[in-house]
C-alpha cells in the first residue's frame, strides 16, 4: 500500500517534475524543459519555509516514486500558503491521495488554530473546484491574482 512521508528529497521534487501529472504540468506550466531549474528552486524554497513554520508531506508508490508532493508555509501571522504538485502516478492514486490529504489538513488544522491556509491555482481543469471543495477549501474570489483562483481553508478559532 502507498504510504505518506514528510522526508522529501531533491530527487523527489525532480521525478514529479520530470514526470508530471497533466494537471500538474499544465498548473505549473512544466510543458517548457527550460523552465524546471526555475520550478525546483521555488518548491525547495518553499519546503524549506514549511519546515520552519509549515508541513509539508509526500505520497509514494509502492516502488517509492513519488506521487505527489504537499507543501504548507507561513507568510504571515495565522496566515499560511499551500501548493500541491503531483507526479503521472497521481490518476491511479487520486482517491487515497484525496482521503489523506483532508485528514492531513484537519489535523494540521487543529494545531494551527484560528489560521487560514491559501492556495493558489490557475488550473483549467473542470473538477478543480469540486476537489478543492471535497478537501475543504473555499473558492475566494475577490482574492484572485490574475488567472490564478484563490481558495481557502480556515482552522476553527
Amino acid at each position: 500500500m502507498p504510504y505518506s512521508s514528510e522526508e522529501i528529497l531533491p530527487s523527489d521534487i525532480l521525478y514529479v517534475l520530470e514526470n508530471p501529472w497533466q494537471i500538474s504540468k499544465d498548473e505549473w506550466e512544466l510543458q517548457d524543459n527550460n523552465d524546471l531549474e526555475r520550478i525546483f528552486q521555488y518548491i525547495t524554497k518553499r519546503l524549506d519555509l514549511s519546515k520552519r513554520d509549515g508541513f509539508a508531506n509526500i505520497w509514494r508508490t509502492n516502488e517509492n516514486n513519488p506521487i505527489g508532493i504537499l507543501g504548507c508555509y507561513r507568510v504571515e501571522d495565522k496566515v499560511y500558503e499551500s501548493f500541491y504538485f503531483a507526479s503521472k502516478y497521481m490518476e491511479e492514486y487520486a482517491i487515497m491521495v484525496t482521503l489523506d490529504m483532508r485528514k492531513i489538513l484537519r489535523k494540521q488544522a487543529s494545531i494551527y488554530k484560528d489560521s487560514k491556509c491559501i492556495l493558489y491555482s490557475a488550473s483549467n481543469h473542470p473538477k478543480q473546484i469540486a476537489w478543492f471543495r471535497l478537501l475543504g477549501f473555499k473558492n475566494v474570489p475577490e482574492k484572485n491574482i490574475d488567472s490564478a483562483r484563490c481558495f481557502e481553508f480556515s482552522s476553527p478559532a
